[in-house]
């Protein structure tokens, strides 16, 4: 039989703190999307269009991960954008690195926002850049 007592930490519902131990990690993760835009931006100056390609995919999987879906989905089209001609490229990744610092801005002023990327004008485009690479147009890299 397990006891709350003693340790003063979390509640009956959540006796070891966990809720606080992620809401700590996502804290975290948020406080580090500025580094992660700023690498992005300078992989981009290198023309490291792999490395850039695997850096949004770990953000597609790792936002989820901390609640964040929004991360997920600029992760998501970011890296399928990697594929794209460095026209594209170059157009998509000053959207994509808009985003993740808006998603900075916004999440720590306000940790329980959500919003809906969708209705961002950077996101409309994103999408439509990724749209046309569906479609087949422009060259690959």
């Amino acid at each position: 039989m397990s006891s709350n007592s003693g340790s003063g930490k979390g509640s009956s519902s959540d006796p070891h703190g966990i809720a606080q131990v992620l809401a700590d990690l996502q804290k975290q993760y948020i406080q580090g999307l500025p580094g992660k835009a700023d690498n992005i931006e300078k992989l981009w100056a290198q023309k490291q269009i792999q490395e850039i390609e695997t850096e949004f995919h770990k953000l597609k999987g790792t936002g989820k991960t901390y609640g964040l879906p929004e991360i997920s989905q600029v992760g998501e089209v970011a890296e399928a954008l990697c594929e794209a001609n460095i026209e594209t490229l170059a157009q998509a990744l000053p959207l994509a690195v808009r985003l993740l610092r808006k998603v900075h801005q916004l999440r720590t002023a306000s940790e329980t926002l959500r919003f809906d990327l969708r209705e961002e004008a950077d996101f409309q485009q994103l999408e439509r850049l990724r749209a046309a690479l569906g479609k087949g147009l422009g060259p690959q890299r």
